[in-house]
C-alpha cells in the first residue's frame, strides 16, 4: 500500500508540470483536447518509470520506520529472527520492480515518447514548408542549411541538393 501511494503522490506532482505544458497547448495554441489527451496518454509511461524508484523508497522507509515505531524489530528479534531474513523480501520486491522498471524503460517508453514526438511535429508545431527558389539557401530543421541548384516547378521535384549541417557535414543528393 505504500508503495502505491508514493508511486500515486509522486505521480501527481510529476504530472502537474505537464499539466501545465499541456493546458498552454490547449489555450494558447488552440491544439483540440482528445489529442492533448492523447499526449498526454503517451507521456504516462515515462513519468511512471521515473516514478517507481522514489516510490519504493517511499515505500522502504515508511515500513521500516512502523515497524520500529512499534517495537516489531525487537518482537521478531526475541522470536529469533534475524535482520538478514527481514530484509530479503525488500530485496526480492526491489529486483521485481527494478526490472518492471527496466522492461517499461527499454520496449513501452521510447515507443510512446515517438508517438508523442509526432503528434508534436505533425499537429502542435506544424512548420511551413520554405519558399523554395533555384540557388537560393534554405534554413531546415536541427540547424540544416540546404542549397538547391535546380528546381522544377511542373514536377515539383528538387535536384542538385547540398546540405550542411552544423558547420561539419556536407552532403550531395541528386535526386531524379
Amino acid at each position: 500500500m505504500p508503495f502505491l501511494v508514493g508511486v500515486t503522490i509522486v505521480g501527481i506532482i510529476m504530472l502537474s508540470g505537464v499539466f501545465f505544458q499541456l493546458t498552454d497547448l490547449i489555450i494558447v495554441k488552440d491544439i483540440p483536447i482528445i489529442l492533448v489527451l492523447r499526449l498526454l496518454f503517451y507521456y504516462l509511461p515515462e513519468i511512471m518509470v521515473e516514478t517507481f524508484p522514489v516510490a519504493v523508497l517511499f515505500a522502504t522507509i515508511y515500513g521500516m520506520s512502523r515497524l520500529s515505531r512499534e517495537n516489531e524489530f525487537t518482537a521478531l528479534r526475541m522470536g529469533g529472527i534475524s535482520l538478514y531474513r527481514l530484509i530479503w523480501p525488500l530485496i526480492i520486491l526491489g529486483v521485481i520492480i527494478s526490472m518492471m522498471t527496466f522492461i517499461i524503460n527499454e520496449e513501452i517508453v521510447p515507443q510512446a515518447n515517438h508517438k508523442a514526438q509526432n503528434i508534436i511535429r505533425r499537429s502542435i508545431l506544424k512548420q511551413a514548408v520554405p519558399d523554395v527558389k533555384e540557388g537560393v539557401f534554405l534554413k531546415g530543421p536541427e540547424g540544416r542549411i540546404f542549397y538547391v541548384s535546380k528546381y522544377d516547378e511542373k514536377n515539383n521535384t528538387l535536384t542538385r541538393i547540398v546540405e550542411k549541417w552544423r558547420g561539419l557535414l556536407f552532403k550531395y543528393y541528386h535526386l531524379f
